[in-house]
């Protein structure tokens, strides 16, 4: 399981100018999941991880939490 850098997301996000709800539909993934990953309050796998990241067009590697 991997933990995202919510805050990383939220920078991708206002960078462009996208809201939770439009990651969420690009990432095909429930906006109340979104919502708990960017918080830090749940990890996700890889696949998850992966959606969310190409959502944002960047490397999977970008939003992990070191």
């Amino acid at each position: 399981m991997f933990e995202l850098d919510g805050a990383t997301i939220r920078l991708l996000l206002l960078e462009q100018q996208m809201t939770l709800r439009d990651l969420s539909k690009a990432a095909g993934i429930n906006p109340t999941t979104a919502r708990k990953v960017m918080r830090g309050d749940v990890r996700t796998n890889a696949k998850t991880a992966g959606k969310i990241a190409q959502a944002l067009g960047v490397s999977a590697d970008k939003i992990l939490k070191e």
